[in-house]
């Protein structure tokens, strides 16, 4: 049986990096290409971000890498650098990636590798929609030729963590993110609901930093870091769940809602809005997707061992 074609969009901090190891190490898949788009991180710290984390994988030179938007489609430009550290991977250091990048622009990488594509591409989504939102209006009959998306945003409970409201992902670019949504992609969304149960107590980084695995010592640095620069007792590695539900669907229950993107000024920009109330009136105009509302914890935490292993 032929093996699944990924294309991963990502912004490379530190549950970025996890989740491209879990993916380039996952024999059953084939990783198609990485595009790289500005978010947790300036679009440049996170291409080389992403060129290091492609090594650490092993990955085969066959894996290409783009880099895409340096900025969203109408909002300044954010970041995430209290969080991920200045350059990203939580201080830790990685040599200087020697592999080249692909000379296209992502979006146009993107358009290319699905149209050429001889069977439908799945679409993993890991960071703002720019890039993605940008390929869409470059060539909509991409749309026909993508078997499903799995994107890391947004969160059914109402509950950010950019904004009151709004998730990091969502919030950087609404605009693209209104593109995605309403762009009749069988789109299913991990938000930050199902990832918070997930959280991996920072003392387990103790069992990990002297892993043979250079990959568990990677995981080890991060709680290291975010246990002492933030203070966090637990780390959920939202990407990294997301990575799951793809390489898994079974591990997740969802619901097929519908489901916008707030644009309007206000607190609530940025924020994903679904609609679970057992009865309400038709919406035409909000598409449907499957969300995700609860993961199973310790399958999801095998697989990213097992990978990172």
């Amino acid at each position: 049986m032929a093996r699944e074609r990924w294309l991963i969009d990502c912004d490379t901090g530190y549950d970025d990096a996890v989740a491209l190891l879990m993916a380039l190490r996952a024999p059953e898949i084939e990783v198609a290409g990485i595009t790289v788009v500005n978010g947790n991180v300036p679009v440049d710290i996170g291409l080389a971000n992403t060129l290091r984390v492609v090594e650490l994988a092993e990955a085969p030179p066959s894996v290409p890498v783009a880099r895409g938007a340096d900025r969203p489609l109408v909002e300044p430009r954010q970041h995430a650098t209290h969080v991920h550290g200045e350059e990203g991977l939580c201080g830790y250091p990685l040599p200087e990636p020697a592999r080249p990048v692909d000379p296209r622009p992502a979006a146009q990488f993107l358009v290319e590798t699905i149209m050429a594509s001889p069977t439908p591409v799945t679409l993993v989504l890991l960071a703002p929609l720019t890039n993605v939102a940008l390929a869409l209006r470059l060539e909509p009959r991409i749309v026909e030729r993508i078997g499903r998306v799995v994107l890391m945003g947004g969160s059914a409970d109402g509950t950010g963590n950019h904004t009151p409201a709004a998730e990091f992902n969502i919030a950087v670019d609404p605009e693209a993110a209104w593109i995605v949504f309403h762009s009749g992609l069988p789109i299913t969304m991990v938000g930050l609901d199902p990832c918070r149960p997930t959280a991996v107590p920072v003392e387990r980084r103790l069992a990990w930093q002297d892993s043979p695995s250079p990959r568990l010592r990677f995981l080890a640095g991060i709680l290291d870091y975010l246990a002492r620069e933030l203070g966090r007792p637990a780390v959920a590695i939202y990407d990294a769940v997301a990575l799951s539900v793809a390489l898994r669907p079974e591990i997740a229950k969802m619901r097929r809602l519908p489901a916008t993107v707030e644009l309007a000024p206000g607190h609530h920009r940025g924020a994903v809005l679904v609609d679970r109330r057992t009865w309400r009136p038709t919406r035409p105009d909000w598409p449907e997707i499957d969300v995700v509302f609860a993961v199973d914890c310790a399958e999801h935490e095998r697989l990213m061992l097992d990978r990172l292993r």
